[in-house]
């Protein structure tokens, strides 16, 4: 959104018709916006509602988020296992960046588990959202 004029940007508008009429690029490009407020309402619940929708039509780059959101529990629980499992449907669908990421997706196991260590031995204790 243009804040001086509090106009709506054109690039958002043209996201919210491409949405409308089914194109799941634009569901992807349109919910990432929205998780974070770039150029867009600030909206994380329904950003990640778009993403998915965009991931179950088959947008890789949606897969690859919906593995980040579910991996943080951004607008949804967090959750490793899904994470894993979007990010390896992304990679199933020839996704560069998510075969990628999912060569070194055991490698985030063993910074959870560094990290959980420093807390206990610093006294602060385990996080419900790093276990």
């Amino acid at each position: 959104m243009s804040e001086a004029a509090g106009v709506p940007d054109p690039d958002f508008q043209a996201l919210v018709r491409k949405q409308y009429a089914g194109n799941p690029q634009a569901m992807t490009e349109l919910g990432a916006r929205l998780l974070v407020g770039r150029d867009a309402p600030q909206a994380p619940v329904d950003g990640a509602a778009l993403i998915a929708e965009a991931a179950q039509q088959g947008d890789p780059g949606a897969w690859r988020y919906v593995a980040v959101i579910a991996a943080a529990g951004v607008g949804r629980a967090q959750s490793w296992p899904d994470a894993f499992d979007a990010i390896q449907r992304a990679a199933e669908s020839d996704d560069t960046h998510a075969k990628r990421q999912l060569g070194n997706f055991p490698q985030a196991f063993s910074h959870v588990a560094l990290v959980n260590t420093a807390r206990i031995l610093s006294g602060e204790g385990i996080s419900s959202r790093s276990a």
